[in-house]
């Protein structure tokens, strides 16, 4: 087993929600490799968790595979009308417009706002203090604060 903890956090300020995840490392005594373990395997209970509700995602992986970002998001054919494509570079930030029309009068305001209520999941239950998970899962008092960050320099892949 290994022997690291596993830190949740949400990205604040950002207009689609998602969830990050990465290793709890406390000490000089845990080792890359159980840092990765545990690392996957609460990305793995959280993504299958999403695969048994069936709701669309994405995954951005960052920080050398240290950090996993876990986007939840509408199906396509539910998403109404909107003047750019909701592929994963529109959900990490680089928005693509249809038409250069669509682009001219695009405000960030607008696009984000847009991005929040159409393609966004909404939040379906309050929010709670964030908890650190151990590999035996006993919630534990946040070691750190909350992660914040922004999705950006990362490998993707669709589910």
């Amino acid at each position: 087993m290994f022997n690291c903890g596993v830190r949740f956090g949400e990205v604040l300020n950002f207009p689609i929600k998602a969830l990050l995840i990465s290793p709890d490392i406390l000490s000089e005594d845990t080792s890359l490799e159980d840092a990765q373990e545990a690392l996957s395997h609460a990305c793995g209970v959280a993504i299958n968790m999403m695969i048994d509700l069936n709701i669309p995602h994405n995954i951005l992986v960052t920080d050398e595979g240290m950090t996993v970002f876990v986007i939840p998001r509408k199906f396509d054919m539910l998403i109404e009308k909107v003047p750019f494509y909701t592929s994963f570079e529109s959900l990490c930030g680089f928005v693509k417009y249809k038409t250069s029309q669509s682009f001219a009068q695009a405000s960030e305001d607008e696009t984000c706002q847009l991005m929040s209520e159409k393609v966004s999941l909404p939040a379906t239950c309050s929010p709670s203090p964030p908890l650190s998970f151990s590999p035996s899962c006993q919630a534990q008092e946040p070691t750190s604060p909350v992660m914040t960050a922004s999705p950006s320099e990362a490998t993707c892949w669709n589910t």
